[in-house]
């Protein structure tokens, strides 16, 4: 039963993490839609965002399932959920734009990805920061058992 709290969390902090990239899109300042250079990167043919989206979406359920599992050995120390989400949210975004830089930026067959920059891995990362915390308080107010084997 925590495996499918751990898979919900998971999906509701990538639904928050993706609203804010998406009106950090929507404002004009810069594209955060990296999602849609995933997905022309992968299959190197079509200039679609649908693989980028699958992908997405099961990085995003893995990780809340990896939060859990990490909150059960970090918890029986510290008791510290929101310290919890934002340091591994911070890890995990500092991870995410080297690779989306490198990646989906710099490897892309599409033109429009290549400008990729700075600004949108600082929004990445500043995304994965808050799908951390979203995540760490989502297991806080549910209560959700993290403690699998003890």
């Amino acid at each position: 039963m925590d495996y499918l709290y751990a898979l919900l969390f998971g999906l509701i902090g990538t639904a928050v993490m993706t609203i804010v990239l998406r009106l950090v899109h929507s404002s004009g300042t810069e594209s955060t839609l990296q999602v849609h250079a995933i997905g022309s990167t992968v299959p190197r043919t079509s200039d679609s965002s649908a693989p980028g989206v699958v992908i997405h979406i099961l990085v995003g359920l893995a990780g809340g399932v990896i939060y859990m599992l990490i909150g059960n050995e970090y918890l029986l120390y510290t008791g510290g959920l929101l310290l919890l989400g934002i340091g591994v949210g911070l890890l995990r975004g500092l991870v995410v734009s080297l690779l989306l830089t490198i990646l989906a930026a710099d490897q892309n067959p599409w033109e429009r990805f290549l400008a990729a920059g700075t600004v949108p891995a600082i929004w990445h990362l500043i995304g994965n920061v808050l799908y951390g915390v979203s995540i760490s308080v989502l297991f806080g107010i549910t209560n959700v058992n993290w403690m699998l084997v003890y």
